[in-house]
């Protein structure tokens, strides 16, 4: 990261463009599928060379950062293979696109840690892509959106809709949240 006064200091003219995308872009996706919990398996192509791939992270917005780190890793000199295998292990982090099932068969998807509104959109379609019948996303506290929290919540709002059966907000000062 850098500031605009670094990144205008910085000689730019060697520099490639290097685009992604769902169809178009120098990386982009080709039979695009999804498994039972929404993680998605693909082909990467890059030319007219593909790459079996997959992500880690349920959602239908999982094949971006893979796309995005098969870039970088060929910029770095990381071999096909090893991207290939690599692709769809991710760390788990505590409250970061977690899906579990609860003990009483509720789908959850538990991102307490926090989440920009368009991760939040994602995690819905997820759910909504999902079969079970009861769906719950519990998210984390908005803390840093607070100054346009209003707005937030009506772009998010937008998407909660049936099947997403609830959602819960999450923070220290929230009271605890009812059993699932």
């Amino acid at each position: 990261r850098c500031s605009e006064a670094d990144a205008g200091a910085l000689d730019w003219t060697n520099l490639g463009l290097v685009t992604f995308g769902k169809a178009a872009g120098g990386y982009r996706t080709a039979d695009l599928a999804s498994d039972e919990v929404g993680r998605q398996r693909f082909t990467g192509v890059h030319g007219v060379e593909g790459l079996p791939l997959r992500s880690g992270i349920p959602g239908p917005h999982g094949y971006a950062s893979v796309l995005v780190a098969w870039a970088v890793a060929r910029e770095l000199g990381v071999t096909d293979s090893e991207v290939t295998a690599r692709s769809g292990v991710t760390p788990e982090t505590k409250g970061r696109s977690k899906l579990v099932t609860a003990p009483r068969g509720a789908t959850v998807i538990d991102d307490t840690y926090n989440a920009s509104p368009e991760t939040v959109i994602n995690l819905i379609a997820t759910l909504a892509a999902l079969q079970p019948a009861r769906k719950v996303l519990v998210l984390g506290h908005l803390s840093e959106l607070e100054a346009g929290l209003e707005q937030t919540a009506e772009m998010i709002g937008a998407h909660l809709r049936p099947p997403l059966s609830e959602c819960y907000i999450y923070s220290p000062v929230t009271p605890d949240l009812p059993r699932l």
